[in-house]
């Protein structure tokens, strides 16, 4: 027969064993966290100004280090694609010539937001980073239009999706099938609804060259009517 002191005694070894494990994934928790934020800021100071190489690759070290702690961390893989695409773009933009480390970047970025939509997929903004990685290497393919479309069922009110369906649809015009002709409009028409976030949509087409077909599209059905009010509309498209 089992004594009531021998239970015990089970039960406070039991729990002191379940105290230190939470403790030990605490602590592991929080140095991942701190790596993730030293990333997170780090990219955020690169967006708001312009990419620089020495900090991009700095934000690429402190989110390796997060993961070394929390290798399954969702928003960590999500932000390794993240700096991984803003890196491929350094090298584009600084017309560096493409090479295998190029390749790599896009490769390393698909794998880690698949990563990370296998562990949650519920964030549009994974979907859309996917689309954005996978329509550098296909264009606007079938495979892109799919990863937006789960953007829109797990976000269908979400401004950044309305703004990402757009500025690849704009991106990739000219080789666009109708079935994503037909999403663009229906998220332009969707986007106008928040007017007062519709300055940023000009403004994406700016970027990309492509305002001369954003103010056209304005010009066809009621839903615009709104917009078409608004003083930056006039600014852009008057």
């Amino acid at each position: 027969m089992i004594s009531r002191k021998f239970i015990k005694v089970t039960q406070v070894i039991t729990l002191a064993v379940l105290t230190y494990f939470i403790a030990s994934k605490s602590v592991v928790s929080a140095q991942g966290n701190a790596w993730y934020f030293n990333a997170r800021n780090l990219v955020e100071q690169n967006i708001t100004t312009k990419l620089n190489e020495a900090m991009l690759s700095q934000a690429k070290a402190a989110i390796t280090k997060a993961l070394s702690f929390e290798p399954d961390q969702p928003h960590y893989l999500h932000l390794f694609a993240f700096i991984s695409l803003l890196e491929y773009q350094y090298i584009t933009h600084h017309n560096i010539k493409p090479s295998a480390n190029s390749h790599t970047l896009i490769l390393d970025a698909k794998v880690a937001v698949e990563s990370s939509l296998t562990l949650r997929a519920s964030w549009p903004s994974s979907w859309i980073l996917l689309a954005q990685i996978t329509s550098i290497e296909e264009g606007a393919s079938e495979k892109v239009f799919n990863y937006l479309k789960k953007a829109k069922s797990v976000g269908p009110y979400e401004f950044d999706v309305h703004l990402a369906v757009l500025h690849l649809a704009l991106s990739h015009w000219d080789t666009l099938s109708p079935e994503f002709k037909a999403f663009y409009v229906d998220e332009l028409m969707q986007a106008a609804k928040q007017d007062f976030n519709f300055y940023q949509i000009f403004e994406m087409a700016a970027e990309i060259n492509m305002l001369p077909m954003v103010c056209l599209s304005l010009q066809f059905g009621k839903s615009f009517e709104e917009v078409k009010q608004k003083y930056v509309y006039k600014k852009h498209c008057g």
